[in-house]
């Protein structure tokens, strides 16, 4: 079992729900928090994360170094590679490098370093639109990876739906 990440006074989000809160206590593995109106929940470790975690990556355009062989490449055909829009799949099972066992906020955090990456190559690349694939829901990855997306100077609008379902948004360059 892994050592509990938290601290009293870390600002917290639930993996799989729109919740947020402040660390009051730590019981074992069990993390005690309290959200803006007062209300107390009880939640494993393994299922939160921290609130601001973004902040630390670095800002867009500060020296990252290069990771080899990890970098997105666009999915294309090769005879329709001019009409095809770049797609990056976020899902776990689809990330080249995570590890075995890892915990809903190493998992995240890697899907998020993932997207970062293929940013700096569609920068470079000077690919102004593309599609995220995020999966089913609207947690805590759609939000991050929107934000994350926006940041980079992006407009994002939900991807065609008879294609992703609600799973996916387009990002196109402003």
């Amino acid at each position: 079992m892994k050592p509990n990440p938290f601290q009293r006074g870390d600002k917290v989000e639930a993996v799989d729900e729109t919740l947020q809160g402040t660390v009051i206590r730590i019981e074992g593995s069990l993390v005690i928090f309290i959200d803006d109106d007062g209300f107390e929940y009880r939640y494993p470790a393994d299922k939160l994360v921290r609130a601001n975690f973004l902040d630390e990556f670095p800002r867009p355009g500060a020296l990252i170094p290069r990771l080899k062989n990890d970098i997105s490449r666009p999915k294309t055909s090769s005879q329709n590679r001019k009409n095809k829009i770049p797609e990056i799949d976020l899902h776990a099972s689809a990330l080249p490098t995570l590890p075995p066992g890892a915990l809903p906020d190493e998992i995240l955090r890697h899907q998020l370093n993932h997207l970062k990456r293929f940013l700096r190559q569609a920068h470079r690349k000077n690919i102004s639109k593309f599609i995220v694939i995020h999966g089913c829901g609207k947690g805590i990855l759609r939000r991050k990876a929107l934000q994350m997306v926006r940041k980079a100077g992006y407009v994002t609008y939900d991807a065609p739906y008879a294609r992703y379902g609600q799973g996916a948004f387009t990002a196109e360059k402003k």
